[in-house]
């Protein structure tokens, strides 16, 4: 799946979440009835159906296209600020006016030292990508990418009219990040690599110039007494090994690194005795070293890192699981018939049979169909209950649990079950009344839930209507949607139970 296909199915999953099931079940039970015969599943199917609501209404919101261009954007930005950045360095650091000649370990240490510091730590960051957020200019890079997905969305929202529906499809997007942390450090690592290409290839064309069109005189001075021809000579040799075996003429001589040895005091190379080298050439023979060295332990590194990050974060892209709780609802509707059928007066029934299609949903059997129920607060809990759980999410219930938010025992009883059996593994059913909005307590249930149940266990907020009502008001439904986005947790849904006669 690619990036534009990512961002417009949350942002159409957004959209749906306010839009009317039966509505919903019509439109997508009619895209999944066009799709080949085993292709509504997966990643396949959900791509089929963006682009058959593409076709069927072109002109709703699908910033997908319009955030990936702001992306290509972004990069190009980088690169060209790279590239000046670099340029204009290199151009600093070898400046030569004829009297002072330029340090070679003043470039050393910014286009060596410093590249074989971060390329440690850009190879720890590969190794382990979590910490690839605390790299340097990781996090500008992401508040500069933030900025410019929200520039993006005012701009397109007030072209189109439709503010509103850019940020709250941003706002998803924030929302939904966990699902996401395979792709995120390798697109951000990505995009700070162009940065380091672009600087270092900025570097060698600046050091090319100045050495094709300037004569350049090079030394090195420094305060270190330690610091002698054979050691630097050493140093430097090491460096070099990498090449050294291919462009041996790239590798400094101890009679170079000797007589560049210069003082500022005396404004002279030592070994000459005089203002300046006996020999022009010798002292300019820096350049091939400090060339190569710039390639190596700059330009190569991040060339690498940047075929790896790209390479890395289209694998996450297509081995992504889209397995959260809406999803798994399209998916659902996308692949199971629609089957309605009413009476003239509503009349009672025996509880549909396992297997059986209900309302658009299939009811499924065996233990990887039943939940464990917590019950919040006053919510009931009956047949008429368990008839409206099948229809809704096609789970039976299993272990029930009553929590009420004030006996934090019973609440921690109910927490520490999920990861017992049967329940370890199975879905979580929380069935609360929709009128009462979530609460701190209701958060801190939640979450005492995920932490039991698992990263990726299915959590369902079952909400209840009031006796005077068959189903939860909309408003409702809304209110719990938008409180619960505080989690950030992509595997806890809202799931409106109605409750027939």
């Amino acid at each position: 799946m690619r990036l534009a296909d990512l961002i417009d199915l949350e942002t159409r999953l957004t959209l749906d979440a306010g839009a009317d099931p039966a509505e919903l079940r019509a439109r997508d039970r009619a895209i999944g009835a066009a799709l080949p015969a085993g292709a509504a599943r997966g990643t396949p199917a959900l791509e089929e159906w963006l682009s058959a609501l593409r076709q069927r209404a072109p002109a709703q919101l699908f910033p997908g296209r319009a955030l990936e261009r702001a992306l290509r954007w972004l990069k190009l930005g980088l690169g060209l600020s790279g590239l000046i950045a670099g340029w204009g360095l290199a151009e600093a650091l070898l400046y030569f006016d004829g009297r002072q000649p330029v340090n070679v370990l003043g470039y050393l240490g910014v286009f060596v030292g410093l590249q074989i510091l971060l390329l440690l730590l850009l190879l720890a960051a590969l190794l382990a990508p979590g910490p690839i957020g605390r790299l340097p200019l990781v996090r500008e890079i992401q508040g500069l990418l933030r900025w410019l997905a929200h520039a993006a969305a005012r701009r397109a929202g007030a072209a189109s009219g439709r503010a509103e529906e850019w940020r709250a499809a941003l706002r998803r997007l924030a929302s939904r990040r966990s699902l996401y942390r395979g792709v995120e450090p390798w697109l951000l690592l990505e995009l700070t690599q162009i940065l380091g290409v672009a600087f270092n290839a900025g570097a060698l064309l600046c050091c090319l110039r100045l050495v094709t069109f300037s004569d350049l005189a090079f030394a090195w001075a420094t305060t270190l007494a330690r610091l002698d021809a054979e050691l630097l000579h050493g140093t430097v040799r090491a460096l070099a090994a990498p090449w050294a075996w291919l462009a041996p003429d790239a590798v400094p001589s101890l009679e170079l690194v000797r007589e560049t040895h210069y003082s500022r005091l005396h404004e002279a190379y030592l070994a000459a005795g005089a203002r300046r080298a006996a020999d022009p050439l010798l002292v300019g023979g820096w350049w091939p070293f400090l060339l190569l060295a710039t390639a190596v332990y700059g330009l190569l590194p991040r060339a690498v890192a940047l075929a790896v990050a790209r390479g890395r974060a289209a694998w996450a892209l297509g081995h992504l699981r889209l397995d959260d709780m809406e999803v798994r609802r399209l998916l659902d509707r996308l692949a199971r018939p629609q089957v309605e059928t009413r009476a003239l007066q509503p009349e009672p029934g025996p509880e549909p049979p396992a297997g059986a299609a209900v309302d658009g949903r299939l009811v499924r059997a065996g233990a990887a169909a039943r939940c464990t129920l917590v019950l919040w607060r006053d919510a009931p809990h009956g047949d008429r209950f368990e008839r409206a759980v099948a229809t809704a999410l096609g789970w039976s219930v299993g272990e029930v649990h009553r929590v009420d938010g004030s006996d934090l025992e019973a609440e921690r009883r109910a927490c520490d079950a999920l990861a017992s059996p049967p329940a370890r593994g199975a879905p979580v059913l929380v069935a609360a009344e929709a009128w009462e909005a979530p609460d701190k307590a209701t958060l801190r249930l939640l979450r005492c839930l995920r932490a039991a149940a698992g990263e990726r266990v299915p959590i369902a907020i079952g909400l209840l209507p009031t006796d005077a009502e068959q189903t939860p008001r909309a408003e409702d439904v809304q209110t719990w949607r938008d409180r619960l986005t505080v989690l950030g947790d992509p595997f806890v849904g809202v799931e409106p139970l109605e409750m027939a006669p």
